[in-house]
């Protein structure tokens, strides 16, 4: 068996390849995610979950997501957004 693992993957019986970097990525760092923010084409905010809310940023390449347990931290974060914000 091939040790080497490919960075694509095929999508059907036509052959067509896209690199595997279309996974969402999440961040730890505040600091890390306002910096992805900046590149960000749509902001969306998920507010089911009762202990912590999840924001991701949509890129070109990529989605990030972060989780923050503090509701003031996320207004703020949200409030440097400068494209539109999405909640569910």
């Amino acid at each position: 068996m091939d040790k080497f693992i490919s960075r694509y993957y095929t999508i059907g019986s036509i052959g067509v390849q896209r690199r595997m970097t279309e996974m969402p990525m999440e961040i730890k760092s505040v600091d890390e995610f306002l910096e992805k923010m900046k590149y960000a084409q749509k902001i969306i905010v998920v507010r089911r979950m009762p202990k912590y809310i999840k924001i991701k940023a949509r890129t070109k390449r990529r989605l990030y997501t972060i989780k923050l347990q503090d509701e003031k931290l996320a207004e703020k974060i949200l409030n440097q957004a400068k494209v539109e914000v999405v909640e569910y």
